[in-house]
């Protein structure tokens, strides 16, 4: 910006609104997404500067977007609505966040935890003496042997636990 121009902000507190409708025809023409920040700006000083010159504002939204006093007031209404309910979308959605954050970091947990390929490998094994390829005595004798053949697992309970629950669900014929 060369010395002596004016910013945005000067242009709006000093009425300039016609220059500034025609610079964001331009921009929107040649697909300035910045427009976006400067008319929203716009809006936010057109509100402050309501409280002071209503009649002044009301012309210059009337210019840049067609709006009529009384659809200004339902814009502001509307506005005002949406102001208030932003701060409960924004709970909503660092909730979300948080939850997704969880449930990623627990599949991930579970994914990287050795017992859970030791218990694949002994339901493998429990396979495998259903089938009649290894022969155990009993129950207990398989889960200790299942113990002693895998390094993070020390439960003999836990074992005949999931036997039992394997039994279930695929009984003998």
């Amino acid at each position: 910006m060369s010395e002596g121009e004016k910013t945005f902000m000067d242009r709006v507190v000093s009425g300039e609104f016609d220059e500034l409708i025609d610079d964001a025809k331009k921009k929107l023409i040649g697909e300035d997404y910045d427009l976006l920040l400067e008319v929203a700006a716009l809006l936010i000083v057109q509100k402050k500067i309501a409280e002071q010159n209503d009649e002044l504002c009301a012309k210059a939204i009337e210019k840049l977007f067609g709006i009529t006093d009384e659809n200004l007031s339902k814009a502001r209404k509307s506005f005002d609505d949406l102001a208030s309910s932003i701060p409960e979308i924004v709970r909503e959605a660092r909730a979300r966040q948080r939850e997704e954050t969880a449930k990623s970091g627990a599949a991930a947990k579970l994914a990287n935890d050795p017992r859970r390929a030791e218990k694949q490998f002994i339901r493998d094994c429990w396979q495998d003496w259903r089938d009649g390829k290894t022969e155990y005595k009993s129950k207990a004798a398989f889960a200790r042997d299942m113990i002693q053949k895998c390094e993070h697992l020390t439960s003999i309970k836990k074992v005949e636990d999931w036997c039992r629950e394997w039994e279930k669900e695929h009984p003998l014929s």
